[in-house]
């Protein structure tokens, strides 16, 4: 009995550590790394272009931490009716936050103050994951169903996106964006997907032409190699260009900006 009740013991012991562990990851978006395959792997230049670069994953990936996005498993006749792939197609740089939870109340007071503002929408799929310098990060917004939108999820036309990170690397917090169009298809009470450049490039603008938090650069476009070429036969990423926006938050960030939740 004695050796059983040290037994219990040592395992309790051992197992505080890994519970705190575990939460902590979660509380900061992080899941305990798995391993992620080196075909999905891309390079993150560091925004000063001083040689410094972190690898993060291309892709948007399914809750396993494995399987690429595919958009509902939907497939398009313009495309071939190949399986859709989902990519990182957006980063957000700030050297100005204090803290990773800092860094995403900026983000997202910046993104509802951008000349589109965008909050946060429910009813849509959640539960995405994605790599950075070899941690699987959970998106944001946490919550179930939720993205950010830049309307109601019974819309056309609904720019929307999810986010991974922030990762905090050489002074500055980075954010990775998965972002594309949909529109709400009544007679079949699902999104179907539209567009991956067109989200990309009102996100890009809506920061860019702030009036309340002027003050966006953006940086040259980044090529993360996840472009599928036609020529695949059995994989597309639709309309995306291969050009990955880069922008750069400024230091001043109106905090105080409401945030819309529908």
């Amino acid at each position: 009995m004695i050796r059983g009740m040290i037994k219990s013991a040592i395992v309790r012991k051992l197992a505080i550590p890994v519970i705190v562990s575990v939460l902590f990851l979660s509380l900061v978006g992080v899941a305990l790394a798995q391993s992620m395959p080196s075909w999905q792997a891309c390079t993150i230049p560091d925004y000063q272009n001083d040689g410094g670069s972190f690898q993060a994953d291309a892709w948007m990936l399914q809750s396993d931490g494995q399987t690429v996005a595919d958009c509902l498993g939907q497939t398009f006749s313009q495309y071939g009716n190949k399986t859709m792939q989902e990519m990182i197609n957006f980063v957000y740089v700030d050297p100005y936050a204090k803290s990773q939870s800092d860094a995403y109340n900026r983000f997202n007071e910046a993104v509802a103050g951008g000349n589109t503002p965008f909050g946060q929408s429910v009813f849509h799929t959640g539960g995405y994951t994605s790599y950075i310098a070899g941690a699987l990060y959970q998106q944001q917004p946490s919550s179930p169903e939720n993205a950010w939108a830049d309307k109601s999820w019974y819309n056309t036309n609904i720019h929307h996106f999810r986010t991974f990170g922030a990762y905090y690397y050489n002074g500055a917090w980075y954010t990775l964006v998965a972002t594309s169009t949909e529109s709400y298809i009544w007679y079949e009470f699902t999104h179907v997907w539209t567009s991956f450049n067109t989200s990309r490039d009102v996100l890009d603008s809506s920061l860019l032409n702030s009036t309340i938090n002027p003050g966006f650069k953006e940086l040259p476009n980044l090529n993360l190699g996840n472009q599928i070429p036609a020529s695949n036969p059995t994989l597309s990423t639709g309309d995306f260009d291969g050009k990955t926006d880069y922008i750069l938050s400024p230091a001043n960030i109106n905090m105080n900006t409401p945030v819309s939740y529908f």
